[in-house]
């Protein structure tokens, strides 16, 4: 199960519901592990918006892993108080673990905003979110960072965040293609081809 606002829904992809169903689809079909993935991202909501609601959300999915992925970019806009966006960002780690999920959390993909006037303001609420992830010092929390992954492959292959953005606040469809690409091979490096070499040396 998936939280988030309008990116990790899919805002703009129209092709391929969003990175994050893009990378867990990709990591079903190539296997051996098949993902029924289940996204409760809201547009609009952020984690201090999402918190009444992500209760119930738990409750009625059942996940096994739950993913939160939030853009930022909302609370910059709405000056969402530092403590209230701390708060709900611990608390929804903290419910799943209660919950008996996993926690993978996903800084988002860039936008032409993460290059603008929020550069400072975004990359300090990531910073922050990471931090808390962190902080939980569990086995079953996990940070991958695809906000810097991205920028650094736009910035290696010499290329725009222009040509990844639907407008300054969402990728578009090939901004969400790559951002799938470069989550399903961070997901497969850490869960899928760890659980091969485990089978493999259960044989």
């Amino acid at each position: 199960m998936a939280v988030g606002g309008s990116v990790a829904h899919g805002w703009d992809d129209k092709t391929g519901g969003g990175y994050l169903a893009r990378a867990f689809q990709t990591l079903s079909d190539e296997g051996p592990v098949s993902f029924a993935f289940v996204n409760k991202s809201i547009e609009g909501d952020g984690p201090t918006q999402m918190a009444p609601k992500y209760p119930g959300f738990l409750s009625a999915v059942r996940p096994r892993v739950v993913v939160i992925s939030w853009g930022m970019l909302d609370d910059i806009a709405n000056k969402t108080p530092i403590p209230a966006f701390q708060k709900a960002i611990q608390e929804e780690i903290q419910l799943a673990l209660q919950a008996h999920a996993d926690v993978i959390v996903v800084t988002p993909p860039p936008t032409g905003a993460s290059y603008g006037h929020d550069i400072a303001s975004e990359a300090n609420l990531i910073h922050i979110e990471v931090s808390i992830a962190k902080s939980f010092h569990s086995q079953h929390v996990y940070v991958f960072d695809l906000f810097a992954q991205m920028k650094q492959y736009i910035a290696s292959h010499h290329q725009s965040i222009d040509q990844y953005s639907a407008d300054a606040w969402h990728p578009n469809t090939l901004g969400h293609e790559l951002a799938g690409e470069l989550l399903a091979s961070d997901l497969a490096t850490q869960f899928v081809k760890s659980e091969k070499s485990s089978a493999a040396s259960s044989q």
